[in-house]
This record gives structure tokens, sequence and C-alpha cells, in this order.
């Protein structure tokens, strides 16, 4: 969404990631604007980028057309957005490394192909040496949606025919669960 106020293409989470690994490796300067880092004090370990994406949006309708027309202005509200974003996620897992003190730390997903999550997350678990930090390789950084969809596509096929009506009749009747057993569902 920030991509899009940002005029840049499609996928844009590429694209805010290339702009602002440029703008911070070349700047001399501070970002144009800096952005609240959403819900990273809260006592919980919720993420809400809305009040974010928000504050790009506010910033925006407050320039020039001049300004927004501006590569390196773009540049910088992409560096500064994507800093936000993860310093908020960095800093929630490392309060959660913390308090639950586990012994592996995974991120995947698209998320995990930003070079800058992945530079700054391993920065962060150094401080952790009993905890084992899990990354796939950067072309293997995918959206996770095919498999969602598979995942969905199995249990489907393991409902029985009141939990398919009751899906059919509300969708939100479906409870997720993180300990659904995968065994034997792949045959």
């Amino acid at each position: 969404k920030v991509a899009k106020m940002l005029g840049l293409p499609y996928p844009g989470g590429p694209e805010i990631g290339k702009r602002a690994d440029a703008y911070r490796t070349a700047a001399t300067r501070a970002p144009a604007e800096k952005f609240p880092r959403p819900m990273l004090n809260s006592d919980d370990y919720r993420f809400s980028f809305s009040g974010l994406k928000t504050a790009v949006l506010y910033s925006l309708k407050k320039e020039s057309p001049e300004k927004l027309s501006d590569p390196d202005f773009i540049s910088s509200i992409a560096h500064e957005f994507q800093e936000a974003a993860i310093d908020t996620l960095v800093g929630k897992t490392e309060r959660a490394l913390q308090q639950y003190q586990p012994k592996t730390l995974v991120i995947a997903g698209g998320v995990s192909a930003n070079t800058r999550l992945r530079e700054r997350m391993k920065t962060m678990i150094t401080r952790y040496s009993d905890c084992q930090f899990l990354m796939p390789p950067f072309q293997y950084s995918l959206d996770n949606a095919a498999m969602i969809g598979a995942a969905g596509s199995l249990r489907y096929v393991r409902m029985n025919e009141t939990e398919r009506a009751a899906l059919k009749a509300n969708a939100l009747s479906l409870e997720p669960s993180a300990h659904l057993p995968l065994a034997g569902h792949f045959a």
C-alpha cells in the first residue's frame, strides 16, 4: 500500500526495499520524515502497521507535486517506512526472545526476502547464543500464499459434511489450529 502511495510498481515490497537500501547507503542526511514505530512498546506481540501507513499518507499529502516527483524524496520516504517497520519487527522479536527463550527463531515467507530485515535479524540474534536462527536462502524467501492455499485444500478434503456445510454458511466458522497433523496428507 505504501509503494502504491509512492507511485512505485507492483510488487511494492521489493521496490521499497531497493529504494530504501540505496538511500541508506548513499544518504548523508537525515530522512525527510520520521515515522512512528507502531505498537513497539505495547505489552503484547501484536503488529499493526495501519498507523504507519496513515503517517506515510499524511506526510505525502502535505508535500508539493514537485517534491512528490523527486526520486530522492520518494527514496527517503521508502527508507524511513522500511526502518519503522523493521524496528518494530526486530524489537518485538527480541522482546519475545527475552521472555520465552526459544531454542530456534525462524523468519520465512515473503518478508524474509527483505535484505535489511535479514541483516537486522542476523545482528540481533548474535546476542542470543542459545537460540538457533533459521532463514531460507534468498531464492526461497517467497510469499506463503501457495502454502496456505494447499493447507486449506487439504483441510477441506478431510472435513465431514457438517463441517463443510458450516464453512459454506459462514467462512469465519473455520477455527485455525497450529497443531493440526500434517502426516499422511501428502500422499
